[in-house]
């Protein structure tokens, strides 16, 4: 399912806030692992302390990704579009 807000950004956290994923409307986002920035390249993943995945696509949007104790996954990808930003949600 994918939502568009008009909001200038679009954020998913975990971790007590310490990990964050934004996406800002113009274009650009930033990675937050246990409060400190993290920078990778389009195409890249990381793994954050709280345990998300993080990758970036080839157009440098970032999906967040997590897997439940259950064993149920949540991936939520993020891109900027016109004025704002867009959610992707996959369970």
């Amino acid at each position: 399912m994918k939502r568009r807000h008009a909001e200038s950004k679009r954020d998913r956290h975990a971790n007590n806030d310490g990990d964050r994923v934004t996406m800002y409307n113009d274009g650009s986002s930033s990675i937050r692992n246990d409060g400190s920035d993290v920078q990778f390249e389009a195409k890249e993943s990381t793994v954050l302390e709280g345990g998300e995945s993080v990758s970036r696509g080839s157009d440098g949007s970032p999906t967040a990704s997590e897997t439940a104790a259950n064993g149920g996954t949540m991936s939520t990808t993020l891109d900027a579009n016109g004025g704002g930003v867009d959610d992707g949600q996959r369970a």
